[in-house]
């Protein structure tokens, strides 16, 4: 599996092509602050030499991709890091218990534990057979009820028959370095598709249309962004705006949601961050840093919300959800906003989805979590 990983392969590239000229720690704290170059991590991989601080980085790392941009060697650092989570889960060094509660293919997660704590189902909105399928996104589904069926209702009101899950993508498999259970993952949506008879997939999560894109070549995928804004979707607000470009949108094949935003925004008073567009920089929840990390995650919330305060943006706008939950915990209430919340006048509290969230570990509710989430099965294959 290693050898064939086009994540390795990037490992491999790194480890002889990489400079060390200095472009991406300039941009990244982590780099920086453990004087890492992507070669020197390529190159611990490659020959077996990890130390534990390498380790570190490398869990640390939030894939947003920003580095690469600044490459002068063509090498992608984001996946140089996938490539040695891959390396490092195969060889047991990394542990999986970390992201225990983020397996999304275990019928018992923090996603699938919170909608069945609070009481969220969707069962109205799924059918057996449909042309599209809408994929909210974990995040959306999870602790937005109410925007994920006006997002839902929207597409059927533009006359698309669409299905309904609130399953994730899979990509937090591969953020792991489960290479081989995010194929599988990938096999499992596409059996699932063909069997509704579906061609195609409208997902709301900027990162859910750029990794689908990739794990599903033979589907169509397209951003319920673009499909909005194809639609002459316009909106009007008061507060003064700025737009977080989710990190996805950098990559050569993302989905450019930002710029579907920003059309859909255009006449209200807005401001640019000094970083947006290719340049945006992660909102702290990218890469999965956030379940091994808090201070490092909080930090990075921290300083993109310092861009925000600099140019006296009265609101954040994004399209991702966990972007809106994690620079919402370090930001005034109703600083930070889902695109879908101005659209259709549905306000979040993300003050209650947090309480929420740690209540649901409590009491009686939460050590009968806690003991589902020990016996979670991965539903791909029915194994453990």
């Amino acid at each position: 599996m290693m050898g064939r990983s086009k994540h390795y392969q990037h490992v491999l590239l790194a480890s002889r092509e990489c400079t060390r000229c200095g472009a991406c720690l300039a941009v990244c704290p982590l780099l920086a602050d453990h004087g890492l170059h992507p070669g020197e991590v390529a190159l611990a991989i490659t020959e077996n030499r990890v130390a534990h601080e390498t380790i570190m980085a490398v869990q640390r790392c939030d894939l947003c991709g920003l580095c690469g941009v600044y490459c002068k060697s063509g090498i992608v650092p984001s996946e140089v890091m996938l490539g040695a989570r891959t390396a490092l889960h195969e060889r047991e060094r990394l542990p999986v218990a970390d992201y225990e509660v983020a397996l999304i293919d275990r019928d018992w997660n923090v996603f699938s534990l919170y909608r069945d704590t609070y009481g969220i189902d969707y069962a109205d909105l799924k059918r057996d057979e449909y042309e599209t399928l809408f994929l909210p996104g974990c995040s959306l589904a999870a602790f937005a009820p109410e925007l994920t069926r006006a997002a839902h209702g929207w597409l059927l009101s533009q006359g698309i028959r669409a299905g309904f899950s609130e399953l994730c993508c899979g990509e937090p498999l591969r953020n792991m370095g489960l290479q081989d259970r995010a194929e599988r993952y990938a096999d499992y949506l596409s059996k699932m598709l063909h069997k509704a008879g579906a061609d195609s997939i409208v997902a709301a999560c900027p990162g859910s249309v750029t990794y689908l894109t990739q794990s599903l070549p033979g589907t169509r995928v397209v951003s319920l962004y673009r499909l909005m804004r194809e639609a002459g979707v316009r909106i009007a607000v008061k507060d003064r705006l700025t737009v977080h470009d989710s990190c996805p949108d950098r990559r050569p094949y993302g989905p450019r949601i930002g710029k579907d935003m920003r059309e859909m925004l255009a006449g209200n008073d807005f401001v640019e961050m000094e970083h947006h567009g290719k340049e945006s920089i992660c909102c702290g929840s990218g890469g999965l840093a956030s379940l091994v990390d808090q201070d490092v995650f909080l930090g990075r919330a921290r300083r993109r919300m310092a861009e925000a305060e600099k140019v006296e943006a009265a609101r954040v706008v994004t399209a991702c959800m966990t972007c809106v939950s994690t620079l919402s915990q370090v930001s005034a209430p109703r600083r930070v906003s889902h695109f879908l919340e101005l659209l259709f006048g549905i306000p979040v509290n993300q003050e209650e989805i947090l309480d929420n969230l740690y209540a649901m570990w409590n009491g009686e509710q939460g050590n009968a979590n806690q003991d589902r989430l020990l016996g979670a099965r991965c539903f791909t294959s029915w194994r453990g």
